[in-house]
């Protein structure tokens, strides 16, 4: 396991959470397929008007890189945090049915769907490690606020332990479409994910519409196309 210490952080160093000496997540974990209302390690929050949830580890450096976009005049608002499978699955099986007569061919619709949603199952968000970020709008980030705020946490996150899983294409062995909002809490995620490549198979990947179409696609290409610095 990798073990992680100090970030050093406006002039002084501050100890990020701590990662477990061990730990093991099951394959319900690993697949979103679980509840997290009382769940031990998660955290329960309010961002805007939604209630959301994340492992405590990375809650914590969360609200400390927050709180420091805040005494820089930033606002990080989380649109997204921990998913389930059953949330992931509203997301597909809706884009499924939205698009079923542009694309009727299904494995065309999957590909489209995988440019920016991920398959129940496959999704970091099951993790409780990963968080989208201020907008989901990709041309907001082109505007100047948006530029702002991607250039502060592309300097600054990393100190919090957070990293940008889908940066540009050209940048990673291909996968989902860039993706500015989404950020990934790496001392947990990297192990997450690990984990996931030994204890899930594409035959778990299953119990939702467009589920037969997706075994003919290469789902690795999607999960292992992140930034080479959150690979195990």
């Amino acid at each position: 396991m990798k073990h992680f210490f100090l970030f050093f952080l406006f002039g002084f160093s501050m100890a990020l959470p701590k990662l477990p000496l061990s730990f093991s997540l099951t394959k319900e974990e690993l697949l979103g397929k679980i509840s997290v209302q009382n769940h031990p390690n998660f955290v329960r929050f309010v961002s805007g008007e939604k209630i959301l949830y994340l492992r405590k580890e990375a809650y914590e450096a969360l609200s400390l890189m927050r709180e420091a976009a805040h005494r820089d005049g930033l606002s990080l608002s989380v649109i997204s945090a921990f998913r389930s499978f059953e949330d992931q699955k509203h997301i597909w099986e809706s884009k499924w049915r939205r698009l079923a007569s542009f694309y009727p061919n299904p494995h065309t619709r999957c590909r489209t769907i995988l440019r920016y949603s991920s398959a129940p199952g496959t999704s970091r968000h099951h993790w409780g490690t990963d968080v989208d970020l201020v907008s989901v709008d990709p041309a907001f980030f082109q505007t100047k606020k948006g530029k702002k705020i991607l250039a502060w946490l592309e300097t600054h996150a990393p100190h919090y332990g957070f990293e940008r899983p889908y940066t540009h294409l050209s940048n990673r062995r291909g996968g989902y479409e860039e993706e500015p909002w989404h950020w990934s809490y790496r001392p947990l995620a990297t192990n997450f994910l690990a984990l996931y490549l030994t204890t899930v198979s594409l035959t778990d990947i299953t119990g939702f519409e467009g589920a037969e179409t997706l075994k003919e696609i290469d789902l690795w290409e999607y999960i292992t196309g992140i930034a080479p610095s959150l690979l195990p």
